[in-house]
This record gives structure tokens, sequence and C-alpha cells, in this order.
């Protein structure tokens, strides 16, 4: 049995009543599919600093958000890392060869680059001139990018039939800055791929 079962996962309170902006949806989206009971906690922004410091007093090397701590209270911090533990620790959704597990590692550290723009300049950013280029220039080549990723394998994942812990973090950033929808004609095999995540069984009562 994982140690991940009836984890607890901790997080910001919702940014902008988006409840899954930030970077804590692709762990909560991983355990949803994999069917753990877990526990979410979101911490105020004003609780933060407290809440920060608690955990280094505790000598915590992940004094930072999210992380997720296990019934036997152990840590996990670090979004990408964490992750990939808990996909080891379930012995799925990490690739069992050496070039799917590269691939997969390097999609999430992708996904995450497009979270840290998103969050820096569409979000946070007071720049109205980076915005525009987010959008008209930035977005739609990550759109055109993903597209020809997909292919790579065969779809519809981006490892191919099987789906990884990167998938996760590919559909947290599509929800976070076009709401999951694209242009079907434009971008075909991320249609397939949001469709066919969306309709994973346990997903599917998540997302309903």
């Amino acid at each position: 049995m994982t140690e991940f079962k009836d984890c607890k996962l901790y997080y910001f309170e919702t940014l902008f009543d988006h409840p899954t902006y930030g970077r804590a949806e692709a762990i909560r989206l991983l355990l949803e599919d994999a069917g753990l009971k877990y526990e979410y906690n979101r911490i105020s922004f004003g609780d933060w600093p407290k809440t920060k410091q608690n955990l280094i007093e505790n000598d915590s090397r992940f004094p930072t958000l999210p992380y997720v701590t296990t019934k036997n209270g152990k840590l996990y911090g670090t979004t990408v890392a964490c992750m990939r533990a808990i996909s080891k620790s379930l012995n799925k959704y990490y690739p069992d060869n050496a070039e799917e597990q590269y691939l997969a590692d390097a999609y999430s550290d992708l996904s995450l680059d497009w979270m840290n723009k998103f969050l820096s300049v569409k979000l946070f950013g007071q720049d109205e001139a980076a915005k525009k280029d987010y959008v008209d220039n930035f977005l739609p080549a990550q759109l055109v990018n993903w597209n020809k990723i997909l292919t790579d394998k065969g779809g519809p994942y981006l490892l191919g039939a099987e789906i990884s812990y990167s998938d996760f973090f590919l559909y947290h950033m599509l929800e976070n800055d076009v709401d999951a929808k694209v242009d079907a004609k434009k971008f075909p095999h991320i249609a397939t791929f949001v469709d066919t995540f969306r309709n994973r069984p346990t997903l599917r009562k998540y997302f309903a």
C-alpha cells in the first residue's frame, strides 16, 4: 500500500476566485485519478509566513507550497519531485525506461516553465505590453508546440497510449490558460488529449 493513502496536500487559498490556479492542481489531479483519499488544506496568504516559519523550525528543507504530508509525518515538497515520488510509490504514471523517463521529466519542466510565465506575466504582471505579447505570441506558440509533441508517440497522451505524471501538468496548464478549450481544427491533438483526459473514469467524476 502506498504511503500516500490519506495524505494531506497543502497550498495557497484560491487565487482570483479560480480554484485550480497555481501549482497544486496537478498533484490533486493525480491523487484523484489514482483514487487515493486525501485532505486538501488551503492556506491564506496572511497565514503563510507563520506556516513557512513553522516548516523551517521543524527542519523542513522544502519551506514552499505546495507540499504533501503522509500519515507517518513525512513531508514531500516541490511540485515535480512530489509528483514523481507519488508516481513511483504507486508504480504508476512514471515510465519504466530511461528514454521515456527523460521525456516525462522534460515535458513536466516545460509545463512548469509555461506556468511560471503565466503567473508572472498574465496573472500577476503589471506590464500591459508584456501581457499582450503573451496572448498574441507566447500562448499560440505553446499550443503549436504541444500539439506537435502529442503526435510524437501517437497520442492521446504525451508518451502515447499510457498516461504519465507529465500529462497532469499539461492538462493543468491548458485549464489555467485556455480553460482546457482549443480550436480542434487548429490543435486536433490537444483537443483529443483534453477529451481523453477528462473522460478517465475517476476524473470524470471529479470534473462533473
